[in-house]
């Protein structure tokens, strides 16, 4: 009996063995094939490199922040329809002061797209006071 025994549990393990090395070998072909297949590292850049851009966005003016501005924000409507943009006033000092911004060109109203002179873009110069609001008792935008 413990023959037989002995002979079924050796069975059994050269069996696994041979599953084991089956799936370990299949695991490293689809590896290999993942990894030397150029096709796939074509199409991986052609995603991370669209080749049209938005052409709501293609018009966009870039802009450069006018002093004592830190940073600029542009606000841009791509729908059908007029909007009314907005924002709040942050401060970046506990004991400040909020301060508002407003946009450049005068109107917090976006045209729909399309419109002519960029009129579905509103550009905010950010102002010093509303960076760095992570502190405490500072009020967001956080930028």
């Amino acid at each position: 009996m413990k023959s037989l025994a002995s002979h079924c549990q050796s069975s059994r393990n050269r069996l696994l063995t041979s599953v084991l090395k089956f799936w370990q070998l299949l695991l490293l072909t689809f590896t290999l094939c993942l990894i030397a297949h150029p096709a796939s590292t074509v199409a991986a850049k052609q995603k991370a490199t669209p080749e049209k851009t938005d052409a709501c966005l293609a018009g966009v003016p870039v802009t450069a922040p006018i002093p004592p501005a830190v940073r600029v924000v542009q606000l841009v409507n791509c729908s059908t329809e007029t909007i009314l943009g907005a924002a709040n006033a942050a401060k970046n000092d506990p004991n400040g002061s909020l301060t508002s911004i407003f946009p450049r060109e005068g109107t917090w109203v976006m045209k729909p797209a399309g419109s002519p002179n960029n009129a579905n873009v509103i550009t905010l110069d950010i102002p010093p006071e509303w960076a760095d609001t992570k502190k405490d008792g500072s009020v967001a935008p956080n930028i």
